[in-house]
């Protein structure tokens, strides 16, 4: 748990930017490529109950991505031979803002031990400009057939840490918090999105809890999911208020979307899994 109290400013603050979810002026492209693994490369040594997790740097448009979930472009392949590739098992697709999850669900939820496997990503991808996938992803090993591809190898063993919280913003017991804050939350490996952002793409409340402190020195419930935008970068969630964040009428305060001034703040996280669970 942290405790923070605003100030009276209004700017952002160090947390970092968030990803609007109307994306931004630029290319769609792939940000990263999520694994959990071995020290060393992302892609060598993934262990064999990871999440395998594309980032992207605007959120996606979900109409078009249920179109394309579960086809041959947009998926995960066993290669058995070199360039010879099929599928192996179920391979569960999901979507929560600007995050793609590749999750093996049936022979234990596991990838098979030391095999190669192929990330697929259609370039008919788009974000909620319905501006589509760019064919420019540094992390990827080239495209073909109308999508991006990225190759990653298995080990023999899964993972059997915990995942750490190793930063955050703002500290704990730090003054003068700007009201329009980016939070920022830093973890010691890639986090799994679905225990940050509901399927309706709302932080989960559950494991993330930011609550306002009354003057009779008790918390009031958590701020809605609703009331926040959030993103995954890496290993780093970061997260704001919107336009939904009303204040309550109790409040002195009626600027929508901020923290209101003066104010203290507790923020509670719990439960955030890695891309093995």
């Amino acid at each position: 748990q942290l405790s923070d109290a605003t100030g009276t400013s209004g700017g952002p603050g160090g947390g970092g930017t968030i990803l609007p979810p109307d994306g931004t002026v630029g290319a769609f492209v792939v940000q990263s490529i999520e694994t959990s693994h071995l020290p060393g490369p992302s892609n060598q040594d993934v262990y064999r109950c990871s999440k395998i997790q594309p980032q992207f740097n605007h959120y996606i448009n979900s109409a078009k991505f249920e179109s394309l979930k579960g086809g041959e472009t947009l998926t995960v392949k066993k290669e058995t031979s070199p360039g010879v590739f099929v599928n192996e098992g179920t391979v569960e697709v999901s979507l929560r803002n600007n995050v793609i999850s590749f999750k093996r669900t049936d022979g234990q939820g596991k990838w098979g031990a030391t095999s190669d496997y192929e990330v697929r990503l259609d370039e008919t991808l788009e974000n909620t400009r319905t501006q589509q996938l760019s064919t420019n992803c540094a992390d990827c090993d080239g495209d073909r057939d109308g999508y991006n591809f990225w190759s990653f190898s298995t080990g023999t063993i899964d993972d059997e840490d915990d995942p750490t919280l190793d930063m955050t913003y703002p500290t704990t017991g730090d003054t003068s918090v700007p009201l329009s804050t980016i939070f920022s939350l830093e973890f010691s490996e890639a986090i799994d999105i679905e225990s940050v952002v509901t399927v309706g793409g709302e932080l989960e409340i559950a494991n993330i809890a930011l609550q306002r402190k009354l003057p009779g020195g008790s918390f009031e419930a958590a701020i809605p999911g609703n009331a926040f935008d959030v993103s995954l970068s890496g290993s780093n969630i970061q997260f704001a208020l919107n336009e939904n964040h009303v204040p309550p009428s109790n409040s002195f305060f009626n600027q929508p979307g901020v923290l209101e001034p003066y104010t203290e703040y507790k923020l509670t996280i719990q439960n955030i899994e890695d891309l093995c669970g």
